[in-house]
């Protein structure tokens, strides 16, 4: 009976050793995975950030130029409309430059709604 007790407490030790190495292993592929998760997020969050920086960049053009182009005509013709919408385009320039506020943060949160 001794016999059959040590060679069934040999084989528990043996199992106990393989699940212990399955387990450790296991423990490893869910750290690389989650690794591997948080870079993919990283990686999204900074192509959401470069895309609105270009829009941005695009708007914000888009008003100066109106705003050069009507000032130099402005200087010429004196036309009233031109200085109105120099001041609107400015004033759009500057709401959005507001709003990289909101957007920063939005951006910082992992693009998450609150």
């Amino acid at each position: 009976m001794d016999a059959d007790k040590r060679r069934f407490s040999g084989f528990q030790t043996k199992k106990c050793k393989i699940l212990r190495y399955y387990l450790k292993d296991l423990r490893k592929s869910a750290s690389n995975f989650n690794l591997f998760r948080m870079e993919e997020e990283a990686e999204d969050r900074m192509r959401r950030f470069i895309e609105a920086l270009s829009t941005l960049r695009h708007d914000l053009l888009n008003d100066f130029t109106v705003i050069s182009g009507g000032l130099s005509v402005y200087t010429v013709t004196k036309n009233e409309k031109l200085m109105e919408n120099a001041i609107k385009a400015t004033e759009r320039a500057i709401e959005r430059l507001k709003k990289t506020k909101d957007t920063e943060l939005f951006l910082s949160l992992g693009g998450k709604m609150l």
